[in-house]
């Protein structure tokens, strides 16, 4: 039986690890490390120092996107890729994305150690915004970089100080030289913590993404008129956090109604104004999040959410205003790797970092050998 001998130092690895969580450290066990911040810079700069110390040629796009390759033994060949992203969410894990990034400089390192020259290169990756936290949409780096959005409308995009991209680049340094989207992968390769308790209360090592979940954003805009909380009669208000309410509420029961097949919602973001004491709202924004393995029973939950928000403006007396913002569709994924470690089939749940990168690789067809 044939083996695969070559392992990873995990010591270094864990090392490189407590150093990243370390940087942006929130409440003790937590990060907060936003994009293209003064955090997300000090690790983008740690990262680099370690790129380039292990023998790697780090360049950098417009949009701070990193790629830091270890040549390979024919540079004609388009290299295997392996990343995912620094920065985190407001409440994020310490191993969300930087444990992608990490394991493949920790790959590059291994192949040091040994004096292993592969005959493709190896770049590692680290995408800008990944999260979205700070700016909208989220995987902005990737999609872009996959032409998915424009460099333009990334550079244009604010944080709510009214802060754009393209500022935010150029205050840290990361607005680099090279061209976006120009470069080819053979193949593109990411490792993820899992943002579930799942596998681990099954007792598995491994979770094995053989498909992804159709995902919708829905940007809500409520409209009601405000008066004083005490003077003004409940049957003559028009209160637009009261409609957002019924509209919460419902989303979140019909997530449970198609919880049995992996139906999953959300409201991630509320906005209200004038947001006082002693008022009721004029207008409220929500974002609802709401996705399913399945096109068809993703398409019988949208027809019950809209149903659920025209049922809330009714009861509630109020206009609501609704856009899309379609963050992406996973297709299924071939599987022809049989692990011999505990594993389990499962979907991609959340934003799958560089997600948009299957469209570049769908149009290469890789040279083998």
């Amino acid at each position: 039986m044939v083996t695969n001998v070559l392992e990873v130092n995990p010591e270094r690895l864990w090392d490189s690890l407590e150093k990243s969580a370390a940087i942006g450290r929130f409440r003790d066990v937590g990060l907060r490390r936003l994009a293209l911040s003064a955090e997300d810079k000090q690790m983008r700069d740690l990262f680099v120092d370690w790129a380039q110390a292990a023998g790697c040629k780090v360049e950098i796009d417009r949009l701070g996107n990193i790629f830091a390759r270890r040549a390979g033994s024919d540079p004609s060949l388009p290299p295997v890729a392996i990343g995912s992203h620094l920065d985190t969410q407001i409440c994020g894990g310490r191993y969300d994305g930087i444990l992608g990034v990490l394991c493949g400089l920790e790959v590059v390192r291994t192949l040091n150690d040994r004096g292993l020259l592969t005959k493709r290169g190896i770049e590692v990756i680290c995408w800008t915004n990944e999260e979205g936290a700070r700016f909208s949409p989220p995987m902005m780096g990737s999609m872009a970089f996959a032409k998915v959005l424009s460099l333009e409308s990334v550079l244009a995009t604010t944080d709510d100080a009214g802060i754009t991209v393209e500022q935010a680049l150029d205050e840290i340094g990361y607005a680099g030289p090279a061209p976006l989207g120009q470069r080819v992968f053979d193949a593109y390769l990411e490792l993820h913590i899992e943002q579930a308790p799942v596998l681990d209360r099954e007792g598995c090592d491994i979770g094995i993404v053989v498909g992804g979940y159709k995902t919708q954003a829905l940007r809500l805009t409520i409209n009601g008129d405000t008066g004083h909380a005490g003077g003004t009669p409940m049957a003559m208000r028009r209160n637009a956090l009261v409609g957002a309410g019924y509209v919460i509420a419902a989303v979140n029961d019909i997530g449970l109604a198609y919880a049995t097949d992996e139906g999953r919602t959300t409201t991630t973001r509320i906005e209200s104004f004038p947001n006082l004491p002693g008022t009721y709202a004029e207008q409220v924004k929500l974002t609802i999040d709401f996705r399913h393995i399945d096109a068809a029973r993703f398409q019988a939950m949208r027809t019950d959410i809209d149903a659920a928000i025209a049922a809330a403006a009714k009861k509630a007396n109020v206009e609501i205003e609704v856009a899309e913002d379609r963050r992406g569709t996973r297709p299924a994924l071939s599987r022809d790797a049989q692990p011999s470690r505990p594993r389990r089939l499962c979907r991609g749940d959340d934003g799958a970092d560089g997600d948009d990168l299957h469209a570049l690789l769908r149009g290469y067809q890789p040279q083998r050998g």
